[in-house]
């Protein structure tokens, strides 16, 4: 298996030459492809599945790209997952082409 930290990428799906940074992107056991962003934002009150509902709909077009991306570079499924440490917080979904 194989994991890299901070995989840069150039691409010009949008129309311009950008350069990507994933957090971490692996390929598991099963031959999946993972994208994996981290989000260190912090919350103080009492609704945090409301904050972190609203993370995860913030940041999902940002992973749905990295997800576009790379089913351009591998072959083979890509799922893509947000990973929120400071509450040990895992949300996942497959990219779908």
């Amino acid at each position: 298996r194989s994991i890299q930290t901070e995989y840069q990428v150039m691409t010009s799906l949008r129309g311009s030459n950008e350069n990507l940074i994933m957090d971490r992107i692996f390929i598991d056991k099963k031959k999946v492809n993972w994208v994996v962003d981290f989000k260190t934002g912090y919350h103080q009150g009492k609704d945090l599945e409301n904050f972190l509902q609203e993370e995860i709909n913030r940041h999902r077009p940002q992973l749905n790209f990295y997800g576009q991306v790379m089913s351009d570079l591998r072959d083979g499924p890509i799922m893509l997952g947000l990973y929120f440490p400071l509450y040990d917080f895992w949300y996942q979904w497959p990219h779908s082409r």
